[in-house]
């Protein structure tokens, strides 16, 4: 499109260190400077937080859930509002890895999930987890961390859980 950064585009880097809270703010920097798009990554926080400070400036997001049925967007073909962009629908692997790790340690019984609960993908990949340890015969217990000092607590209870196999989720980034 013949555009370089430096000559005839500005780009406005925000970057919220993991910090879900300081998405809006953000996203208003962007908005009052003026910006003539917002694109976010990093999943539906950030493009839910452009939306609540803006109708106006479209945003471009990439996301890993389900778009429709996180709220995001009507439908794929008439995205409604400002927003659009791309799903990349990853938490319905996570059925699949379960299946593998079923696969690579037969005779597992307890698996420990770490996620954190103030991401939005949480839910949805729980109850994904949990519909495929339920087919497998497998007992699932999550295990939560919104803050790297809530580690250590957190292992704590997968060891006194009796956890055989863990994994933290995509949606496991903390402060």
């Amino acid at each position: 499109m013949g555009y370089a950064e430096g000559r005839n585009v500005e780009i406005e880097y925000r970057w919220a260190e993991f910090q879900n809270s300081r998405l809006a703010q953000l996203a208003t920097e962007l908005v009052r400077h003026p910006v003539s798009v917002i694109a976010t990554i990093g999943g539906s926080p950030p493009a839910f937080a452009a939306r609540t400070v803006t109708t106006k400036v479209p945003i471009i997001f990439y996301s890993g859930v389900d778009p429709i049925k996180s709220g995001l967007i009507q439908s794929f073909n008439r995205p409604g509002g400002n927003a659009t962009g791309i799903a990349a629908l990853q938490a319905q692997l996570i059925a699949k890895r379960i299946e593998l790790l079923n696969e690579t340690v037969p005779k597992i019984q307890v698996v420990t999930l770490l996620v954190n609960p103030t991401n939005p993908y949480t839910e949805t990949e729980t109850q994904i987890l949990f519909s495929g340890a339920r087919t497998l015969n497998l007992q699932l217990h999550v295990v939560k961390a919104s803050r790297a000092a809530e580690f250590d607590s957190a292992f704590q209870e997968a060891k006194n859980i009796g956890t055989q196999a863990a994994w933290a989720a995509m949606s496991a980034k903390c402060q």
